[in-house]
């Protein structure tokens, strides 16, 4: 008979692939990426746009892939940071979330526009 486990899981649009979501308890600000790298567990390639900064482009082996719109996107206590990492700032309690999903062609196109006006 036929393998059954190939198949594999489609998500819906708006679930997130994979998810990490890390804690600022250090009781001071700190610079997000500096706050990353703090993490061990966490395998970071940044890629530099200008005028947006470096942008999470592969986590842990995840790669971003623009022919399906999947992308690494960063949310500060539930509100996304559509622009990169660089001047980012944790208050204390702070709740990052870097979140690996695709996004709608609305939000690829708003997402580029920025990239390109600050080319």
């Amino acid at each position: 008979g036929k393998n059954k486990n190939c198949t594999s899981n489609h998500m819906s649009t708006e679930e997130p692939i994979r998810e990490f979501s890390l804690t600022n308890n250090l009781g001071r600000e700190i610079d997000a990426k500096e706050f990353l790298a703090m993490d061990f567990q966490l395998h970071i390639t940044y890629e530099y746009f200008h005028g947006l900064g470096n942008v999470i482009t592969c986590l842990n082996g995840l790669c971003c892939d623009s022919s399906k719109r999947l992308y690494w996107m960063c949310y500060i206590n539930g509100k996304a940071n559509q622009a990169g990492i660089d001047h980012l700032t944790l208050k204390p309690l702070d709740e990052l979330k870097l979140m690996y999903h695709q996004i709608s062609q609305e939000q690829y196109e708003k997402l580029f526009e920025e990239r390109s006006r600050a080319e």
